[in-house]
């Protein structure tokens, strides 16, 4: 180490200097939600589904109804439209109308 010198403390980490040159890195791509589950429910049909926290419902055809355990309301999901679960709970889902509806099960955090 060199005596007086306003850095030295500094002076082992200079060679680590020549790995790692200060350029921008490359912007990373968006991670992709991880889809749990693909499938189709066919009308007169219900299925219950069990949502972690952070789980989200998304209708890709059809209409599909969904009623949550313990809330009066029940909810109409269209296709782009979707519903995300803020507490673990159980749903059950059924065909509204038509013949089928396809949806998917994705984690989002």
């Amino acid at each position: 180490m060199l005596p007086f010198a306003p850095f030295a403390r500094f002076a082992p980490f200079a060679a680590l200097a020549a790995f790692a040159p200060f350029k921008r890195f490359k912007p990373v791509e968006p991670v992709q939600p991880f889809t749990a589950a693909a499938d189709t429910l066919a009308a007169g049909r219900a299925r219950r589904l069990v949502l972690r926290r952070g789980e989200a419902v998304v209708v890709r055809e059809g209409r599909l109804w969904l009623t949550r355990e313990g809330d009066p309301h029940d909810h109409v999901l269209t296709p782009g439209a979707g519903y995300v679960a803020t507490v673990p709970q159980d749903v059950v889902i059924e065909v509204l109308g038509g013949p089928r509806c396809r949806y998917e099960r994705h984690r989002l955090r």
